[in-house]
């Protein structure tokens, strides 16, 4: 990854040879924390981190996982929204495992998908509509049953192994196509259109 920074590894010790796996956002239900806490335990692998990043009423369920070098597991406090890229792009894998517990969330398409993207991650998404769409498309990663523990941990340890330079380089060709200054005419012409149909 070209772009990416040593924020987190400086921060928190982890070595260059070791892939981090970042969550970023809220931490509340809905999310799959706990899952996404408890399939990393039990997968035990060396040269794999797992960052959670955020903060909510799930923080000390987090902090409670957290063994560092003992376990791969950290927390990181929430940072400002100038921050997120930089911090985010020190990652490899982005996890957006939301789960299906409404309509909304069914048809999500989360800012942190957006971000990873921006951020040149390989991204581990729910195989609902919009973001399989992103996985399947643009070939930025791999979207899972984000009830199934076993595709979730057999996807997160393939992807702990493979080349991600070139889910890497396709994240951030799509990075430039959802780019704001490509999608400003897009939504321009949507309220042009608009305003002629009043």
């Amino acid at each position: 990854n070209t772009f990416q920074k040593d924020i987190l590894r400086s921060m928190l010790g982890i070595s260059k040879a070791t892939r981090i796996i970042i969550y970023q956002g809220k931490l509340t239900t809905g999310r799959s924390i706990p899952a996404i806490l408890e399939i990393f335990e039990a997968m035990q692998m060396r040269d794999l981190a797992l960052v959670i990043m955020g903060a909510g009423k799930l923080e000390k369920e987090v902090k409670r996982r957290v063994k560092g070098p003992m376990n791969g597991i950290y927390f990181v406090q929430a940072v400002s929204p100038d921050e997120v890229l930089d911090v985010t792009s020190s990652a490899d894998i982005g996890l957006a495992l939301i789960e299906n517990t409404c309509l909304s969330y069914f048809f999500c398409l989360p800012n942190k998908v957006f971000e990873f993207l921006m951020a040149g991650l390989a991204i581990i998404v729910s195989d609902f509509p919009e973001l399989k769409k992103i996985v399947q498309n643009y070939g930025v990663g791999e979207s899972v049953d984000v009830n199934d523990r076993s595709q979730i941990r057999r996807t997160m340890e393939r992807m702990a192994t493979v080349n991600l330079e070139h889910y890497q380089q396709l994240a951030r060709k799509a990075a430039w196509t959802f780019c704001w200054e490509r999608q400003e005419p897009v939504l321009a012409d949507i309220y042009s259109r608009l305003v002629k149909d009043l």
